[in-house]
């Protein structure tokens, strides 16, 4: 990218007639000067201030995309603001929103895709939100393509639709209400069979998810103190009395099968037979 400088160079035009006065002309041309803009190779365009006022960077935007941002100053202080003056930049590296929700409720165009994110805490995260289905405002924090959830790895690179399975690590403490899992036969979702959301009872971090309480049992781990469950391809509440929602036998000694105590506080294990799992998280004051 480049912005344009201009100065004025005098170009002088004189012209005599034989013993009449000398008329002089000056024209002024200008002339740009491009000045490149420093490319920096990341997210971060690093801090807006009063000693960079005016500044301009190149950076990369939530889509990977290049994007050139200018350190401005409004009432509230000085930030980064996109050179497209039209363009929304919330859920941007220099523009986090709180979750996928706070997102979608500051840029009612919101697209499904990848946002940064804060959890309203001092880290950012890059995550792919869904925000259409259900009202939108969904993380993505897992995908599988197998019956065994115990054996998909778990890592903090940001979970694609149609990306490598695993789950998603860094979201441990994000406060959910709703979890959604989607059920499917092709890559692409078109074959749904089954796209179930729990609402729960209260908020609680989604590393806690799974429980052996709160309607489940030791026996039984699964997804306790639902409130009701809704079905998306019906859009109807199926069940306000279903208080776990269970999946699978405890970890059996002799068996060898089952869920073990501690994979139940794993994110990793979540649900059996399910391509992709989603978050809805909402931060409450």
């Amino acid at each position: 990218g480049f912005s344009s400088i201009f100065r004025q160079q005098p170009v002088m035009n004189c012209y005599r007639t034989l013993s009449l006065p000398v008329l002089c002309f000056a024209l002024a041309i200008i002339t740009g000067v491009k000045q490149r803009i420093p490319t920096l190779d990341g997210y971060d365009p690093g801090s807006c201030n009063y000693t960079i006022h005016g500044k301009e960077v190149l950076v990369k935007d939530r889509d990977d995309n290049e994007i050139i941002l200018i350190c401005v100053k409004d009432k509230n202080g000085y930030k980064w603001k996109s050179t497209d003056g039209t363009k929304n930049t919330v859920g941007e590296f220099f523009n986090p929103g709180d979750d996928c929700a706070d997102v979608l409720n500051k840029r009612q165009d919101s697209e499904d895709g990848f946002y940064w994110i804060t959890l309203k805490g001092p880290n950012l995260y890059k995550v792919y939100c869904d925000m259409t289905t259900d009202g939108g405002g969904f993380i993505l924090v897992g995908r599988i393509n197998g019956s065994k959830t115990w054996s998909v790895p778990s890592n903090s690179n940001p979970v694609e639709p149609y990306g490598e399975p695993h789950w998603l690590s860094s979201l441990g403490d994000a406060p959910i209400m709703d979890f959604r899992v989607q059920m499917a036969t092709s890559e692409d979702f078109k074959d749904t069979k089954a796209h179930w959301s729990f609402r729960l009872q209260s908020q609680r971090p989604l590393k806690n998810l799974m429980t052996t309480a709160d309607g489940c049992d030791q026996r039984s781990a699964g997804i306790g103190n639902i409130a009701y469950v809704k079905d998306l391809q019906t859009e109807k509440i199926v069940s306000t009395k279903l208080r776990c929602s269970k999946f699978g036998f405890a970890h059996h000694i002799v068996l060898k099968f089952g869920w073990g105590k501690q994979e139940i506080n794993r994110l990793e294990n979540l649900i059996n037979k399910i391509n992709t799992s989603l978050s809805k998280s909402k931060c409450l004051s």
